[in-house]
């Protein structure tokens, strides 16, 4: 990913609170997954969040849509 998609990716999670509904797509085992659900949790220490049950890494995602 460029810089520039990199810091808008950051900002897009500074924006993220627990309730929100969003779609992710994240690289996962070898494929892209787009999860779409309520956030149920945020570890911004640990750097994941909760997307109903599944767990993702910032590292992982690609693309949030709010």
């Amino acid at each position: 990913m460029s810089e520039e998609a990199l810091d808008y990716l950051d900002y897009q999670l500074s924006l993220l609170k627990v309730g929100d509904m969003v779609s992710i797509t994240y690289y996962d085992l070898g494929v892209y997954i787009k999860k779409t659900g309520l956030i149920s949790k945020i570890k911004k220490d640990a750097r994941y969040l909760t997307v109903v049950t599944t767990d993702i890494s910032f590292e992982s995602i690609r693309e949030i849509h709010i």
